[in-house]
């Protein structure tokens, strides 16, 4: 039988893929790579996306980024262009009325949380020791541990204000914030009206 050139790379065609076809099935089970389970430590590393804001000029948005594992951070980038800004730990961004500001609360590093667990479960209390206080005693005992950021962005400097418990935004005034130095809660924020985590 006498093939032309077109009937031979139809030919050489059918018996690459039927070799490339045996070589596939022809792998041992051992050689292919099994996928393993995924465990709860494999959860912990997830990065999910949390408290979402647009500016009310629509020009910017801004985002925090959290896992279990390790620190998040704040992200705010133009709608439009490739302009970026990003502050460590930062989560709960609110922009100022203006859109020239964005205020989030700066979250302890989880290092420090971390070895603070630690040693809370580790020591014993002392015999005839009092529990420890709760309410206003402990709160009083624990100032707080989040800090204030305040970023500008034209040039995405943060100021940083210490020891913040929470922070208030007036609705329409972008030049004035109220904010309370005493103890708060770990995700305490500010918003403006009804929305994000004032107390």
């Amino acid at each position: 039988m006498r093939f032309g050139l077109h009937g031979r790379k139809v030919a050489l065609l059918v018996a690459s893929l039927a070799a490339f076809q045996w070589s596939l099935t022809a792998q041992s089970p051992a050689s292919v790579t099994a996928k393993r389970p995924l465990a709860y430590t494999d959860v912990d590393d997830w990065r999910s996306i949390q408290g979402t804001r647009l500016s009310n000029d629509g020009q910017w948005l801004a985002y925090a980024i959290t896992s279990q594992a390790e620190d998040g951070e704040v992200v705010v980038r133009r709608t439009t262009g490739s302009q970026e800004f990003r502050s460590a730990r930062g989560s709960n961004p609110t922009f100022t009325a203006d859109g020239k500001f964005l205020l989030f609360t700066i979250l302890p590093p989880k290092s420090e949380e971390d070895e603070e667990s630690e040693e809370g479960r580790g020591a014993e209390p002392e015999a005839g020791a009092q529990p420890p206080a709760r309410g206003g005693a402990a709160a009083a005992n624990n100032p707080p541990r989040n800090s204030l950021g305040i970023m500008a962005l034209a040039s995405g400097e943060v100021t940083t204000i210490e020891r913040v418990g929470s922070y208030r935004l007036a609705d329409d005034a972008s030049t004035w914030l109220a904010y309370y130095k005493g103890t708060g809660g770990g995700a305490a924020g500010g918003g403006r009206g009804g929305r994000g985590g004032a107390g």
